[in-house]
């Protein structure tokens, strides 16, 4: 190898070596805020005091923004019996359409099935 490629080698060798250990272009992956089991928890007990307040005992749910779950109450004498299986439902859609307002244009406009169903005769 001749002294010149020599030196060439070694520049590139150091270029690469000083853009990998540069913070500046290290690249910055996307996160989304997570919610901890311990700020569940801080919620359930705001919410069980609400409804104990009201005199409204009820299933809690509280789930991430992913709409999964995180932590499930049932309180004492809470009067849906199918509390159970809504209160995550409700939750799940509370958290999948927080943002977006989907599911308020999907409740409110116009639907594709309804735009290519025959009519009935």
């Amino acid at each position: 190898m001749s002294p010149r490629s020599a030196a060439l080698a070694l520049l590139a060798i150091a270029i690469a070596a000083s853009l990998l250990a540069s913070p500046a272009l290290a690249v910055e992956l996307p996160s989304r805020p997570a919610l901890s089991l311990e700020a569940a928890r801080t919620a359930v007990i705001a919410a069980e005091a609400k409804a104990n307040a009201g005199g409204w005992p009820c299933v809690i749910s509280v789930v991430d923004n992913k709409g999964l779950p995180i932590l499930l109450e049932y309180m004492d004498d809470a009067v849906v019996l199918d509390g159970v299986e809504l209160a995550p439902a409700k939750a799940r859609i509370a958290a999948l359409f927080r943002e977006s307002g989907a599911l308020v244009d999907a409740i409110n406009g116009r639907r594709l099935a309804e735009l290519t169903a025959r009519a009935s005769s």
